[in-house]
C-alpha cells in the first residue's frame, strides 16, 4: 500500500491536467469566435423588405373641346362670303370675298366684323409667303390679293386674262408658290413673288395611277419646303420638290373610305413641324390622311364610326387647321360638326355643334358654316360661309 503522500502528489497531478485541458478549450473557443469559425450558426441576413406599390401613373385625360363664339356684327346676305383669309400683324383678319365683292374685316383685338366693299372677289385659299406678305388665291377673281403683313395694307397683283381656277397653294423652295388647278388635267401653276411671273409647271403622271379628275384643293409645305397635295378627286398625292419637280406619291389608292375615283376626298392641308408630318381632312370621305414627311409613307385614319352613322354622306369639313393646343381640327362646312386628331396618337374624336352654330344664323341651304380658320393665341377665328355672324372657337 503506498503511501498517502504519493496519493495526493497523483491527485494533484490529475488536477490540475484537467484545469489545463479546461483552460485549453476555453482559449480555442475564444480564438474561434476572433476569427469567425465559431460552430455557431451565423445569423441569416435580414430579407429586404418589399416596396410598398407606387400608385399608378393617372392615364391622360382628353382635351377639353374649344367653345363656340359669336362675333358681334351682322353681315347679311344669304351667300358664301369667304373662302380665303389674310391676319396682319396687328391682328386684323382680311377675309376676300367669294361670291361678291366685299371683304370682311375682323378685328380680333375687339371681335367684331364688319363689310368693307372691294374690287374683286372670287378668291379660295391663301399662301402666307417668308417675303412677309400674304396671297390670295385666284380662283374666279383675275388678280391675286396680297396683304402687307406689316402696315395692313390689302392690294391686288398680276391681272389675267381669264379666270386661273387655283384652289389651293403653298409656299416652296426660293420663295416661289405652287398652286393647283381645279380642272381635269390638274396643272400645276407656279407664281414668282420677286419677278412677277406666273408659269406652268411641267408634270407627267402616271397613267396607271391619273384619274379622270387631277386637280387638288389643299396644300401645305414642311420644314425643308417641300410642297404637299392631296387627292381631291384623284386617287395619289402630289409631291413638289425642293428643285420644284413635281411627283406622284407611291402606295396603295387613297380612297378616303369611298368608293369610285370621282368622290370628293380630302381638300385642306397643314403640317405638324414637331411629328413632321400633314394632315388632310375629307370633304364626302370618312378617313384624314396622314403624311410622313420623312419617308413620305401615307396612311388613312377612319373617322369614329358614330360619325360615320350619323353624317356619312355630308361634306364634313373645307378645311383643316393646327389648334393652340396641338391637335388638327377640321372646320365645319355642311353638317355642324368638329372633329379632331391627335398627331401623335393619330387618335380621332369629334363633336356635335348644332346649336352652338345656330348662332351664326347658318342655313342648311348649301352655303356651308365655315371655310378657313386663322389662330391667333387661344382662339381660331372661321372663315364664314353662309351664316350671318363671324365665329371663333375659343380653346
Amino acid at each position: 500500500m503506498g503511501s498517502p503522500d504519493k496519493e495526493v502528489e497523483v491527485l494533484d497531478d490529475r488536477f490540475w491536467r484537467k484545469i489545463y485541458s479546461i483552460f485549453i478549450k476555453f482559449l480555442k473557443a475564444l480564438i474561434a469566435m476572433d476569427d469567425g469559425t465559431s460552430e455557431e450558426p451565423s445569423p441569416q441576413p435580414e430579407e429586404p423588405e418589399e416596396p410598398s406599390p407606387q400608385p399608378e401613373e393617372p392615364s391622360p385625360q382628353p382635351k377639353p373641346w374649344p367653345k363656340l363664339e359669336v362675333l358681334g356684327g351682322l353681315l347679311g346676305g344669304d351667300f358664301t362670303k369667304t373662302r380665303s383669309l389674310s391676319i396682319d400683324d396687328e391682328g386684323i383678319i382680311h377675309a376676300l370675298g367669294y361670291k361678291v365683292a366685299k371683304t370682311i374685316i375682323t378685328d380680333t383685338n375687339t371681335d367684331t366684323s364688319v363689310f368693307v366693299d372691294s374690287d374683286h372677289h372670287g378668291f379660295v385659299g391663301s399662301i402666307e409667303a417668308s417675303n412677309g406678305f400674304t396671297y390670295h388665291i385666284p380662283a374666279y377673281a383675275k388678280m391675286f390679293g396680297r396683304l402687307d403683313r406689316s402696315t395692313g395694307v390689302q392690294d391686288f397683283i398680276h391681272e389675267f386674262a381669264y379666270t386661273p381656277q387655283v384652289r389651293c397653294g403653298a409656299e416652296g423652295a426660293n420663295g416661289i408658290l405652287y398652286m393647283s388647278r381645279y380642272t381635269k388635267s390638274g396643272g400645276i401653276r407656279s407664281y414668282n413673288p420677286n419677278t412677277d411671273v406666273w408659269g406652268s409647271v411641267p408634270f407627267e403622271r402616271d397613267p396607271e395611277r391619273t384619274s379622270w379628275f387631277n386637280g387638288h384643293w389643299g396644300a401645305a409645305s414642311d420644314k425643308d419646303n417641300n410642297v404637299y397635295m392631296p387627292p381631291w378627286m384623284g386617287t395619289t398625292t402630289t409631291k413638289i420638290d425642293t428643285n420644284g419637280i413635281p411627283r406622284q406619291l407611291g402606295g396603295s389608292p387613297l380612297m378616303s373610305g369611298l368608293v369610285g375615283a370621282a368622290s370628293q376626298k380630302y381638300n385642306g392641308m397643314v403640317y405638324d413641324i414637331g411629328t413632321h408630318q400633314m394632315f388632310s381632312t375629307p370633304r364626302a370621305g370618312n378617313k384624314i390622311l396622314v403624311i410622313n414627311c420623312s419617308d413620305d409613307t401615307q396612311q388613312e385614319i377612319p373617322l369614329p364610326q358614330a360619325l360615320i352613322d350619323k353624317f356619312g354622306s355630308a361634306q364634313k369639313s373645307f378645311s383643316c387647321y393646327l389648334g393652340p393646343d396641338g391637335y388638327v381640327y377640321s372646320t365645319a362646312w355642311g353638317a355642324p360638326i368638329i372633329f379632331r386628331i391627335n398627331v401623335v396618337t393619330l387618335e380621332v374624336e369629334w363633336k356635335d355643334y348644332t346649336e352652338e352654330f345656330k348662332l351664326t344664323e347658318w342655313r342648311a341651304n348649301g352655303t356651308g358654316i365655315t371655310t378657313h380658320a386663322i389662330v391667333r393665341g387661344n382662339n381660331a377665328y372661321l372663315g364664314l360661309g353662309g351664316g350671318m355672324y363671324s365665329s371663333k372657337l375659343v380653346y
